[in-house]
């Protein structure tokens, strides 16, 4: 399952198992259980971090989004302020960005499944073959069990939902102070030519992790759920599309969203006007947690794989990534 390599020029996915006693382990371990607690989970603890180096041209479609997603925000802001055209067509992408219901760059989580996790949870009770479990009922809605978080490469979603007094949203400037020091601990925690631990990515179409860091999200397969499920389709609150509210960690470029806590299910792209949708949960409605959700692949791209474990009742633990 692992090899040590030195590395390499990424021309295709690569995940590097994160050092335990790394200062990157500590501070990507902490922001995940700082974002997600609840009052009836004991235990949580992070079993194995993954960090994921994904294809150039994937990194580079995210890029130019997130780039594009800065200019219209800055047109539009400029054009509020009635700034004559001919500024506008000079305007750098830098320009000043709205205030307002507009995210430029977030850190998310998306539930997934993996087979490369599988290694970390020998000599436990094992929920399927990709070392994931299933959801307690008493973590997800009755009415949101089916669609909390898509698995768009066909597998079966196998996280938990985040609901609101357990989520955190990091802003732009979050991220980057996060980068930076994880850049700069990476560098301290790996000296120059120290190889590093590669972890093989499974040649199972069914692994959604690996699948999603060599190819990112397959739109087309968006509410399929997995091949062992009953039904021919997931229900999906808002349309089309992909979803984030909880343990592959993205980079996500929001945009200027749509926050609304009405069902939008037969959506494949986000009200005009708007690049992604923010939902809100209401005393009205069924749904009880934020979730947020983008409507193209080039929107979002994965940096790491947690797997973790925790106690939700006293009848089983669950171990799941």
């Amino acid at each position: 399952m692992l090899s040590t390599l030195e590395p390499t020029e990424v021309t295709t996915a690569t995940m590097i198992r994160v050092d335990r006693d790394s200062s990157e382990w500590l501070l990507v371990s902490n922001d995940f259980t700082n974002r997600w607690k609840k009052s009836n989970i004991t235990n949580l603890c992070v079993e194995d971090i993954v960090r994921i180096k994904c294809p150039a041209r994937l990194e580079e479609a995210y890029t130019n989004y997130k780039s594009s997603l800065q200019r219209k925000a800055a047109i539009q802001t400029l054009s509020q302020a009635n700034v004559t055209s001919a500024v506008l067509s000079t305007m750098p992408v830098s320009a000043p960005l709205p205030i307002g219901d507009f995210e430029l760059e977030t850190e998310l989580y998306h539930g997934t499944s993996a087979c490369i996790s599988q290694a970390v949870f020998e000599g436990r009770h094992l929920q399927s073959s990709c070392a994931s479990a299933p959801p307690h009922p008493s973590l997800m809605s009755s009415t949101d069990d089916q669609n909390a978080n898509d698995d768009l490469n066909g597998d079966d979603d196998s996280s938990f939902v985040l609901r609101e007094e357990d989520f955190q949203i990091h802003n732009a400037s979050d991220s980057e102070d996060l980068q930076q020091q994880q850049q700069q601990q990476q560098q301290d925690s790996h000296p120059e030519n120290t190889p590093e631990t590669i972890v093989e990515m499974c040649a199972n179409a069914g692994c959604a992790a690996c699948s999603i860091a060599r190819e990112n999200f397959d739109l087309k397969l968006s509410g399929k759920g997995s091949t062992d499920r009953k039904q021919a389709g997931i229900w999906q609150r808002f349309g089309h599309g992909i979803y984030f509210a909880s343990m592959m960690r993205f980079k996500v470029a929001l945009g200027k969203m749509y926050k609304t806590s009405a069902d939008l299910n037969n959506y494949a792209s986000p009200p005009k006007g708007f690049d992604s949708v923010a939902a809100i949960p209401g005393t009205h409605r069924s749904m009880n947690y934020h979730e947020y959700v983008v409507y193209t692949a080039n929107a979002c791209l994965p940096t790491y794989l947690i797997t973790y474990s925790f106690t939700a009742t006293s009848e089983y633990n669950i171990s799941a990534v």
